[in-house]
């Protein structure tokens, strides 16, 4: 059981866009522009943390998703040539 779970993890972990795909993305280029002022007190911080939190995955989510589709697919191969002509 250990094995299979090892080996779906090593599955998981192999597919997707590299971290230069990731970073070649418009989400990881575009620096975030604050919403909220900054915070006044200690549950102003915690909210903040949790929203500055809660944005920095979903930029990371729509980053995997454009470096996802912009992978290109593979160019088909080259038909093959016309058998020859027997007279």
């Amino acid at each position: 059981m250990k094995l299979v779970i090892a080996a779906v993890l090593g599955l998981m972990a192999c597919a997707g866009p590299s971290r230069q795909q990731l970073a070649e993305t418009s989400t990881a280029q575009t620096k975030r522009a604050p919403a909220n002022a900054p915070p006044a007190s200690g549950s102003d911080e915690d909210r903040t943390q949790v929203n500055d939190s809660f944005d920095a995955m979903q930029d990371g989510q729509n980053a995997h998703r454009e470096a996802a589709q912009e992978t290109p697919a593979p160019p088909p191969p080259p038909p093959p040539p016309p058998p020859p002509a027997t007279r």
